[in-house]
């Protein structure tokens, strides 16, 4: 049986508008594509007109950050190494409509 080593996550997420409602709808939404994520309180976004911004982070395997790429957004930038992976709301999908911005950072 081979041990895999844990995969870090740290999440970015900026929602509009900014209606804590709609951040806590999102948050519950990511936390069935990662169970153990923990989140820092939200707040308004710096530089941006209505929204509200959050980090998460955690740890997970690798078929769970295959499946939270794949699942949360069709249309990443991603760097060669795959571990960085941003998207805008304005110009890809993501799972909720109220996402503006996410950014996700994997580590070993």
């Amino acid at each position: 049986m081979s041990s895999q080593t844990p995969i870090n996550v740290l999440i970015q997420l900026v929602v509009s508008p900014e209606d804590e409602r709609i951040m806590e709808r999102v948050q519950k939404d990511l936390l069935t594509f990662c169970p153990g994520l923990s989140f820092s309180p939200d707040r308004e976004a710096p530089g941006l007109n209505d929204c509200l911004e959050c980090r998460a982070t955690g740890t997970m395997d690798e078929a769970q950050k295959e499946r939270l790429i794949e699942e949360t957004n069709r249309s990443w930038d991603e760097n060669e190494e795959r571990t960085v992976f941003e998207a805008y709301g304005f110009n890809s999908r993501f799972f909720d409509k109220n996402i503006y911005y996410m950014e996700m950072e994997f580590s070993r």
